[in-house]
């Protein structure tokens, strides 16, 4: 829900890895990415954007189901 109404959004889920020779070994982490189109935001974890703490949840439990 964004300014009172309920919106869809793009979801993206990074998973990192160690790799040898392209072949990925150890998971590392995850990292996500939020785009709204209805207002034309963008947020990223950990780069230059800072993602609010409700929508790095929804992000938490989707990347929890993948």
């Amino acid at each position: 829900m964004r300014n009172g109404f309920e919106v869809n959004a793009v979801i993206t889920v990074y998973k990192r890895y160690f790799e040898l020779f392209f072949i990925p070994l150890i998971p590392l982490g995850k990292s996500y990415s939020v785009y709204i189109p209805h207002s034309d935001e963008y947020f990223e974890q950990g780069a230059f954007s800072k993602m609010p703490e409700n929508l790095l949840e929804i992000c938490k439990q989707v990347g929890r189901n993948y």
